[in-house]
């Protein structure tokens, strides 16, 4: 990681700030791209994307402080493996979820929270929202 990056995400004085901010910061992205292409196919991939981004950041934010604390200090092998675990399931678990919203028409489960033409996207906003709230929780 470079330097510059090391000393931004130690000023980050709690992590789970951090996650949160990753988090609802993906799907606000998510809510717009979704909002304005109208389309499903992006809803799982942000989701599964921002719970492995928020683990990144979350260990990138611990190295900063270690390194920060302690010039010499280590990679954390424990963080590390668990980290690369998370990334590993939510690659596979979020390319699978895309994979099959591919090769569908449409997903039932989220048309309910598209608005119809004039609505504002109020049900979609609460949908990517409820998804962003969950990932931090969770």
């Amino acid at each position: 990681i470079h330097p510059t990056m090391l000393s931004y995400l130690a000023t980050w004085s709690d992590p789970l700030k951090l996650s949160a901010a990753v988090v609802y910061g993906m799907n606000a992205v998510g809510f717009l791209a979704t909002a304005i292409t109208h389309t499903h196919k992006l809803t799982d991939i942000t989701g599964t994307g921002a719970f492995v981004l928020s683990s990144l950041a979350t260990f990138a934010s611990l190295f900063a402080y270690m390194k920060q604390t302690e010039p010499n200090a280590e990679v954390p092998v424990r963080p590390a493996i668990l980290t690369a675990a998370v990334v590993v399931w939510g690659v596979r678990l979020g390319s699978f979820l895309f994979n099959r919203i591919l090769n569908s028409s449409k997903d039932n489960r989220l048309s309910k929270f598209f608005p119809a033409k004039g609505e504002l996207p109020i049900k979609l906003a609460w949908f990517w929202g409820i998804q962003a709230m969950y990932l931090v929780l969770g």
